[in-house]
């Protein structure tokens, strides 16, 4: 299953579109930008730049864990 790390902003809503399209399996996570939750350890883990939405897919290609933190970079996974 496809971890999805969002906000509730039209970059947000493109990746959540682009996941659902695609039928691929997910589950989103919200980041409150307004209490920091883009910039704690954890989440700069899995963006340094500490930009949403970010994308983890346990399955990737190779069957390797693979991060995506680009909405059209996800969009373009999906697909």
């Amino acid at each position: 299953m496809i971890d999805l790390w969002s906000v509730p902003t039209a970059n947000g809503q493109k990746v959540h579109i682009a996941l659902d399209e695609a039928g691929l399996a997910w589950r989103a996570t919200m980041v409150d930008l307004t209490k920091g939750e883009h910039r704690t350890p954890e989440f700069l883990a899995l963006n340094p730049f500490g930009k949403a939405p970010v994308m983890r897919d346990p399955d990737g290609p190779g069957g390797r864990p693979l991060v995506l933190a680009e909405t059209l970079a996800i969009a373009w996974y999906a697909a």
